[in-house]
C-alpha cells in the first residue's frame, strides 16, 4: 500500500543535556519550517509477532529491537538477529571489569540458564563487557581473561566500550541523573526480539519476567 503524507512542521535549534537528555532552545537559534511537504511512503503490513524485524522499530521497552553487531573476545563479529527464532529468550547482561557485583552475579546467571535448559527451555546469554578494570576499553586479552575468570565462553562475551552498541539499541532506562548500575540485565523475546524486561524495573521481578517470556 502507498499513502500520501503531508508534513507541516517547525524545527527549532536546541541543545541536549547529555545526562538528562532534556532539550533547551538556543537563544536566537535557527528555525526551519516545512509547510505542505508531501511524502509518498509505503505502508507495510504489520510484522508478524513470530518474526524478527529486519531493521527494528525502536529501542524502548515493548518495542522490537533492530539488528546490531557486537565483537566477541575472539575478534568475531556477531549479528544479534542471528538468534532470531532460534531461541525463546535472549538474556543480555551488561558488566564491567572493575565491578565486584558482576563477579557475584554472573555465576548466578549461568546457574539459572543451566536450569532453564535442563527443563527444555531455549535461552541464549550475551555478556556485554563495557570497560576493563581501569574503565578503559577492554582489549581482546582482557575480554578473554574476563570470560575465563567468570566461567564464560569467550565467544559469548562481547567488548562494547561504554555499551555504545548495546545501549544504542536496548535503552537502559538510566536514573534522572543519567546514572545506572551494573550488572544490568535485559530480556528479549527470541521470537520477535521484543524488548520485554530490564533490571531497572521495580516489577515484575526477574523470576516472574523469565516465566512470562518462556511460557508464551
Amino acid at each position: 500500500l502507498v499513502d500520501l503524507l503531508t508534513l507541516n512542521a517547525t524545527l527549532e535549534e536546541v541543545t541536549v543535556d547529555p545526562q538528562s537528555y532534556q532539550s533547551t532552545p538556543v537563544p536566537g537559534g535557527q528555525t526551519w519550517c516545512f509547510t505542505d511537504y508531501a511524502i509518498n511512503t509505503p505502508i507495510l503490513d504489520q510484522t508478524p509477532s513470530d518474526t524478527c524485524v529486519a531493521a527494528g522499530t525502536g529501542i524502548m521497552l515493548g518495542q522490537n529491537v533492530g539488528d546490531f553487531t557486537l565483537t566477541n573476545c575472539l575478534g568475531e563479529t556477531f549479528h544479534v538477529h542471528s538468534l532470531c527464532a532460534k531461541t525463546k529468550l535472549v538474556w543480555m547482561t551488561a558488566v564491567a571489569g572493575w565491578c565486584p557485583a558482576c563477579k557475584e552475579w554472573l555465576p548466578q546467571v549461568s546457574q539459572a540458564i543451566a536450569e532453564i535448559r535442563a527443563q527444555g527451555g531455549r535461552v541464549e546469554h550475551i555478556t556485554v563487557l563495557g570497560e576493563d578494570a581501569t574503565g578503559a576499553p577492554a582489549s581482546a586479552a582482557f575480554c578473554t581473561k574476563f570470560a575465563q575468570d567468570h566461567g564464560l565462553d569467550p565467544a559469548w562475551v562481547f567488548a562494547d566500550y561504554q555499551y555504545e552498541a548495546f545501549f544504542g539499541h536496548v535503552w537502559p532506562y538510566p536514573g534522572a541523573d543519567g546514572s545506572f548500575g551494573v550488572p544490568w540485565d535485559a530480556f528479549l523475546d527470541g521470537d520477535n526480539f521484543r524488548y520485554e524486561w530490564h533490571s531497572s524495573l521495580a516489577e515484575p521481578d526477574i523470576n516472574t519476567a523469565l516465566n512470562q517470556i518462556l511460557s508464551n
